[in-house]
């Protein structure tokens, strides 16, 4: 399976990129973006860059094609783990 993530494009690869993108969109879904919204300042500027680069990743992996410097669907994955740190991240620190 790992010489399936780390190919270009495969379903095997799609399928876990999407898999680890819902699975971060439900970690967040409690209250942190309404909060950040009522709050304002650079907690709400950071999460939407955030999550709209999130979601580009998702889409081109999707489509099977790269984005910047992700060129596997493992380096995919790989960064939205990453991102889904950052946003939490910054929603326990800056978002009362």
């Amino acid at each position: 399976m790992l010489a399936q993530l780390q190919r270009a494009s495969s379903w095997t690869g799609r399928v876990a990129v999407l898999a680890v993108a819902l699975v971060g969109a439900q970690l967040h879904v409690t209250g942190a973006p309404e909060r950040a919204l009522a709050d304002g300042g650079l907690a709400l500027i950071v999460g939407s860059v955030m999550g709209l680069a999130m979601v580009a990743i998702v889409v081109a992996r999707l489509l099977g094609r790269n984005i910047g410097l992700i060129r596997s669907d493992r380096q995919a994955i790989a960064s939205l783990v990453f991102m889904m740190a950052v946003k939490i991240l910054v929603a326990r620190i800056f978002v009362p």
